[in-house]
Order: structure tokens, then C-alpha cells, then sequence
């Protein structure tokens, strides 16, 4: 059994990310949070709620927060750039849920924003 640990615990240190993130870090404070693209069931699930889009069908549908975050796991610039005009963004940090770098996936790499009215 003792060998089981002392081969085991290694193999986790050298699988983990040195650099991994928790979303879940995130609902610790008062400021909003909300999604322009949708987020993968993972990144749900890491934050523990429900996380508000402000993309409808119609358009986007601005907070009415004169602050809030913005987590964004698209890398099409045009929705940023669109709120840029009524927004200052701030680029704060890269969420990526992966374990490790080995079967890596872009749909668990997300960018937060923290977006305040002008």
C-alpha cells in the first residue's frame, strides 16, 4: 500500500498544470459576472452557478452594472471591440481548465474581462 503512494503522488504532481486557475475563485466577490459566447459545462460547474449571457438573439443585452466581468472563451475580437465603444476593458486573466497539456481542449481556455462604463 505504501508503494501504491509513493508511485501515485509523483505521477499527480507531474500530470497537474502548473498554472491552473479556478473559476470558482471568482464568486468570492460582489462584482458580476456574465458571458458573452456561452461557456463549456465544465466551466459552469468549476464556477458553481449559473453564469448570465449577455448575447440574445436580438443582439447584446448590456448589465446594467457600471462594472462587471466578462469571461469570454471565443477568440473573435469584433464582440469585444463592439463593447469597447461604450466600455474600458481591462484583460484580467486566462481560466484554463485543463488538467494538463497532454489531450488538451480549447473549449476549456477561457479569457476574463473586467468591463467598466465610460
Amino acid at each position: 500500500m505504501l508503494s501504491i503512494g509513493v508511485l501515485v503522488l509523483p505521477l499527480a504532481q507531474v500530470q497537474s498544470q502548473a498554472d491552473y486557475k479556478p473559476l470558482s475563485e471568482l464568486a468570492s466577490d460582489n462584482i458580476s459576472l456574465y458571458t458573452l459566447d456561452g461557456l463549456s459545462p465544465e466551466a459552469i460547474y468549476n464556477y458553481g452557478k449559473k453564469i448570465p449571457s449577455i448575447k440574445t438573439e436580438e443582439g447584446i443585452e448590456l448589465p446594467k452594472e457600471k462594472e462587471f466581468r466578462l469571461l469570454t472563451s471565443t477568440t473573435n475580437p469584433e464582440n469585444i471591440d463592439e463593447l469597447a465603444k461604450l466600455y474600458t476593458i481591462e484583460f484580467m486573466a486566462t481560466y484554463d481548465l485543463n488538467f494538463s497539456d497532454r489531450g488538451h481542449k480549447s473549449r476549456l481556455v477561457n479569457q476574463l474581462y473586467k468591463l467598466t462604463l465610460k
